[in-house]
Parts: structure tokens; sequence; C-alpha cells
């Protein structure tokens, strides 16, 4: 009877960690490998540290601010042609995906540029940051 209980519940943990939204396939991968090297311990595991959960309160709050966002044409000054993103074919999913998570589309203007390695990826950060004027975010920062 044991057994079973520990089959069943290691089974709809793994179900879990397949279905679960916007997660890595690697990630994937390495939960299932956790859920069923430590019996016991890996359901466990995965349930204190595998998934996330801000609270329903939050998750309210979320909605209700995504719901209260204006539409990208009803923001007064933007230019939806000019916002538009020319990407190529095989971009195409990486702004679908940000899109599904963000409800916005991708919005053009941005350049992106891969580095050599992590330390020239944090050198261009560095010179970007030392760079910048201002931000559309964020008051600039006195002194």
């Amino acid at each position: 009877m044991t057994l079973a209980l520990h089959v069943l519940i290691v089974v709809a943990a793994i179900i879990r960690v397949l279905l679960r939204p916007h997660r890595d396939p690697t990630s994937r991968v390495a939960w299932m490998v956790v859920i069923l090297a430590l019996p016991f311990l890996g359901v466990l595991a995965y349930l204190l540290l595998g998934e996330t959960n801000i609270g329903r309160k939050r998750v309210a709050k979320v909605k209700k601010v995504a719901a209260e966002m204006p539409d990208l044409d009803e923001i007064p000054g933007w230019n939806a042609e000019l916002g538009k993103v020319d990407s190529e074919a095989r971009q195409d999913p990486f702004f679908l995906v940000g899109q599904s998570i963000s409800g916005y589309p991708g919005i053009g203007g941005n350049h992106a540029e891969l580095m050599a390695d992590s330390n020239a990826a944090i050198e261009r950060m560095v010179a970007d940051m030392d760079s910048a004027i201002s931000s559309a975010w964020l008051p600039p920062i006195p002194g």
C-alpha cells in the first residue's frame, strides 16, 4: 500500500513538472531526475524548491495591474508603425514567448549582440550602464 501511494505521488509530481508553464526543458529533466532518484525526498524537494507561488493576494494584484495596462495603440505619442519588430523568421518564436508571458508584442528599436564569453558580456553591460543618460522606467540617479 505504501509503495503504491509513493508511486502515485511520484507520478503526480512528474506530471506537474512536465505541465508547468514557462519552464526550461533542461529544468524539467533535472527535476524529474531528482524526483526519481531520491525516494520521498525528491518530491519534497520539488514541492519546497521547484514550485513558485507568490500567494493569492499578490496574484490578484498582478492581474489587476495587468488589466489596467493600456493597449499600445492607446498610449499617447506611441507610433505603432515605428515600434514594430523588424525580425527574421527564425527569431519570431522568441518574441511569441515574450508576448505569451507579458501579453504585449515585442517592440522594435532595440539591438542585441552575443558576446564571446561572460567577461565580455559583463564588460559590455557595465559600459552600457555607464553611458546611459536616463531610463524610461526610472528617474535619473542624482549625483
